[in-house]
């Protein structure tokens, strides 16, 4: 909960600066927020059986392997279907669209990876690959429609 009420603060703070109420699609983002934290959450204890310790904390201990990372997935996907409809109320779906394509596509990827090859290199992408989607999609729906808007 920690990552949407950031982003609430966050909007808050420029509300009050400009005597607004909000803005139309801040449940979206809030939404976002949410799941990108969750899919950081996961992606940082997913762990290869070698790296498990006793008493450790990791999903991957606590659910298995295949449970922590159908999650991680599941979590990323609700990312990427809140983001896509975040992105619609900016009219900024296109670019978004083909990021989030390329972000699903290598978390895929990873997964697959992890799964056939449980070592502690294919595990550690995930928390790699979290931080990165993270901050791709923080990106395109702040920084990027803006530098686009500026730029048209």
């Amino acid at each position: 909960l920690v990552m949407p009420l950031m982003g609430l603060y966050a909007m808050a703070s420029e509300w009050l600066a400009v005597r607004v109420n909000g803005a139309p699609g801040v449940g979206w983002f809030l939404v976002v927020s949410f799941f990108a934290g969750m899919a950081i959450e996961i992606g940082r204890n997913i762990r290869a059986p070698k790296d498990e310790r006793p008493g450790q904390h990791s999903y991957t201990s606590r659910w298995g392997r295949q449970k922590a990372v159908i999650l991680w997935l599941t979590v990323t996907w609700l990312t990427t279907l809140s983001t896509v409809l975040a992105a619609m109320y900016i009219n900024f779906v296109g670019l978004v669209a083909l990021l989030l394509l390329l972000l699903l596509t290598s978390a895929v990827i990873v997964a697959w990876r992890f799964m056939s090859y449980p070592v502690t290199a294919w595990a550690q992408r995930f928390e790699l690959v979290s931080g990165i989607w993270a901050i791709a999609v923080y990106l395109s729906l702040g920084v990027l429609p803006v530098i686009f808007k500026i730029l048209r």
